[in-house]
């Protein structure tokens, strides 16, 4: 009975914090200014909880996966890849929902900061490689 009670308690510390791990998934899409269409699944966090949990111990993530941060206002925003096993492009979008900066290619588990030189209201986390892959650019917009 004591190993039971045991079990209990370690699946619910270990998963409740994936139910609030983010606010849902939605669909996100990046419009170049060629006017080509980049598909997206997202997570959404909104809540400093989520945010600071990001794509933590994460593995792998496929190619038309990310997370989206809202950060509610445009401000100046701190990014790190703490615990973060996977490499990442991070897009730094303004409140008009236009890319004005982005890092690719991230160092996982890095504590280094990354941010932009502006403020932002959201970064889009996407695999590693992606934005050079499908050809993003500041000055692209998104769309959800």
């Amino acid at each position: 009975m004591r190993y039971l009670a045991v079990f209990i308690i370690l699946s619910i510390f270990f998963y409740v914090p994936q139910i609030s791990y983010a606010e849902g998934i939605i669909p996100l899409s990046i419009l170049s200014k060629d006017e080509k269409r980049h598909d997206f699944q997202v997570l959404v966090a909104k809540d400093s909880i989520s945010q600071a949990r990001g794509l933590m111990f994460k593995k792998k993530i496929s190619d038309d996966f990310g997370m989206l941060f809202d950060f509610g206002e445009e401000k100046e925003v701190k990014m790190w890849m703490k615990n973060t096993y996977i490499s990442l492009d991070m897009l730094f979008i303004n409140d008009l929902k236009e890319i004005v900066f982005i890092v690719k290619e991230t160092e996982p588990l890095s504590l280094k900061i990354i941010s932009a030189p502006k403020k932002v209201r959201y970064v889009l986390e996407i695999k590693g490689g992606i934005s050079s892959r499908l050809g993003i650019d500041p000055g692209d917009k998104i769309s959800f």
